[in-house]
């Protein structure tokens, strides 16, 4: 018997190639078709939810394990976790979230008692209150900065931050704060233009721009430091790459260990600002702390397959290095506020 001819493969419905397999080898379309009834297209993007799910619960499973994702990636075992790079911005999106709120969710006031009176006689509460208000008054008043240094001030300053500061000298309790600092400098001068150095001028409009609205200036600050984390991670690896020269491992290995790092550090220092104030918080902040450092050094013993002893020389000279990059990147972040 002569044997049969295979079957003929189907042909890709986007590029009309033929498809062996669930994906088209030359465009990578799968063979699926959403032009049919809604209800299995549904079953679809569910059986797809679930699997992104799946896929994100097995990467942070091993992500908490240290250096067992970085590894799995130098294996090429790549196709059961997320990329390395949402990861990232996952853990980020997560971090700067929890730090909003827990640094500009706002105050609660709390509610207003009905069974207070608010008429202002004397022993009454409203009473106390109002002698509060004008003890504080008295303190503001005190507090409020000498007209002389003002004008002073404004000769180191641009027009728009001039604008500023009389905006916020029409406010009483920021004028107070402007009046608490420029106590430091009760000998200020008036200066011609041009006289001022820019350091100078920076450190007054950076105060400025922090009294005039310190909630805003915090918001611009943290978005500009998530955008100098990530610039940094390719100078993080490189100090990896230095350090363990020995080791010759590729360079995108020692970038790839340094986000799924970065990611677990955000991650869990998101923990304790997602937490109410208190000693709980307190608590599991330290021991996020030192969970944060144990894992560092244990990922890099893990990865780099080194002992304790030298993993511990390496983690310290790595610090070393990284503060000498953190530090200009704070700097800048908060000088492009200006």
């Amino acid at each position: 018997m002569s044997e049969s001819s295979p079957e003929p493969s189907p042909a890709c419905l986007n590029c009309g190639r033929s498809r062996g397999e669930r994906f088209c080898g030359y465009c990578g379309q799968n063979d699926r078709n959403y032009i049919r009834s809604a209800w299995s297209v549904m079953g679809d993007l569910v059986r797809e939810t679930l699997e992104v799910d799946s896929k994100l619960l097995k990467t942070m499973k091993l992500l908490v394990l240290p250096g067992r994702l970085s590894a799995e990636f130098s294996r090429n075992h790549r196709a059961s976790f997320m990329s390395p790079v949402r990861m990232y911005l996952f853990a980020t999106i997560v971090y700067f979230f929890a730090f909003a709120r827990a640094f500009f969710g706002g105050v609660d006031a709390g509610a207003v008692d009905p069974s207070v009176s608010f008429d202002v006689t004397r022993d009454s509460p409203a009473a106390d209150s109002a002698g509060v208000d004008d003890a504080t008054d008295a303190v503001l008043d005190d507090l409020a900065p000498d007209q002389s240094q003002v004008d002073a001030l404004k000769t180191r300053l641009e027009p728009r931050y001039r604008q500023k500061l009389d905006d916020i000298l029409s406010r009483p309790e920021e004028a107070a704060g402007v009046g608490t600092i420029l106590t430091f400098a009760r000998d200020m001068e008036p200066r011609a233009p041009g006289e001022t150095g820019w350091l100078e001028r920076a450190l007054w409009s950076l105060m400025i721009d922090f009294v005039h609205d310190p909630v805003f200036f915090m918001e611009r600050v943290v978005g500009n430091l998530s955008v100098s984390f990530l610039c940094l991670l390719p100078f993080q690896a490189l100090v990896f790459a230095i350090i363990y020269l020995g080791k010759k491992r590729y360079f995108v290995e020692h970038l790839v260990f340094q986000i799924h790092l970065q990611t677990f550090c955000l991650l869990a220092s998101a923990i304790p600002l997602l937490l109410p104030a208190g000693v709980v918080a307190n608590v599991i902040w330290f021991g996020t702390t030192v969970w944060i450092l144990y894992y560092t050094l244990a990922a890099m013993r893990h990865f780099y397959r080194d002992g304790w002893i030298w993993t511990i020389i390496k983690g310290i000279c790595a610090f070393v290095l990284y503060s000498s990059l953190l530090i200009p990147a704070f700097i800048g972040a908060v000088a492009l506020t200006l």
